[in-house]
């Protein structure tokens, strides 16, 4: 998983991205720290309403 995110990182830099950002669910504790130990920070609280 590392290895391929860090792949989609590179390739977003080399294509002139100047941000990756991606979404988790909020339960998924070990997801989080995965995308902590490679660089991102948790910036946004996301809120949904079931119709």
């Amino acid at each position: 998983g590392s290895r391929l995110i860090e792949w989609a990182v590179a390739e977003s830099h080399t294509l002139g991205c100047q941000m990756v950002q991606l979404t988790s669910d909020a339960t998924r504790i070990d997801a989080h720290r995965f995308y902590e130990r490679l660089g991102f920070e948790a910036s946004h609280l996301g809120f949904k309403l079931q119709l």
